[in-house]
């Protein structure tokens, strides 16, 4: 009876994951531009920031059709993203507020189900919506370090953020954004401020070691990250810079 107690409130979206599914679930492989899943998931031929993603599912694709494991890759992502922008919203109540619940429901299916993310969904875009979902786990990791610097808290944020690098090397941005954010409020407390640059440069140096099977070939111009960086010209930039419409 306490799990139940415990996945109650989550049951919401569960029921919106399936909807937003919907005839998805059916058998046979989802056809989105990107998401291009085939009956056998080799090993990746390269090496870079998702390759120990990629070797998972080829491992999985041993026991697991590769249809199914796909489908299961979406649903994921809605379950990540709706639970994790509730446990993040509940972290977050404020005293005394009477409709927080209703609220707090009502702007985590809101981060589950948006333009961005139909979007993403649309272009097949899996990766990225993996390190979206993770984002709200990020934060709440991240709200506690920052409150509490520590190797107890620093672990799971750096859990967090490689998990998010594997995913979608894009995440990384909202990563770095956030953490700027979060550590630029303690300015004024130079002592607990400290602090955080001390535990934070160590995390950056375990992140650093842990992900130095992309970062180094990237670093030193080998690999596809190093490739796609060294192509990328002023007609990209043209093509995706922000203008006016």
């Amino acid at each position: 009876m306490e799990y139940v107690r415990k996945i109650l409130p989550y049951t919401p979206y569960a029921l919106l994951s399936l909807l937003v599914m919907g005839p998805l679930l059916l058998p046979g492989f989802v056809l989105s531009m990107d998401m291009v899943f085939t009956p056998v998931l080799r090993m990746p031929d390269h090496v870079d920031n998702t390759w120990l993603f990629y070797a998972a599912l080829h491992v999985l694709n041993g026991v697991l059709p590769a249809d199914f494991i796909q489908k299961v890759l979406l649903l994921i992502v809605l379950l990540l993203s709706g639970i994790g922008a509730h446990r993040f919203l509940r972290v977050l109540r404020p005293n005394g507020e009477k409709y927080f619940a209703v609220a707090s429901y009502i702007g985590s299916a809101l981060y589950m189900v948006n333009p961005f993310v139909y979007d993403r969904f649309m272009a097949g875009q899996y990766g990225v919506l993996l390190g979206y979902s993770l984002l709200p786990w990020f934060a709440m990791s991240l709200r506690k370090f920052v409150r509490e610097p520590g190797w107890k808290s620093l672990t799971p944020m750096i859990c967090w953020a490689v998990g998010m690098s594997i995913v979608s090397i894009h995440s990384l941005g909202w990563v770095a954004v956030l953490a700027l954010c979060a550590t630029a409020m303690y300015l004024r407390n130079r002592q607990h401020f400290w602090s955080i640059m001390k535990f934070g440069v160590l995390g950056v140096i375990i992140f650093a070691i842990v992900g130095a099977y992309w970062l180094l070939p990237a670093l030193v111009g080998q690999g596809r990250i190093a490739n796609s960086l060294n192509t990328f010209s002023d007609a990209e930039r043209q093509a995706f810079a922000t203008v006016d419409t």
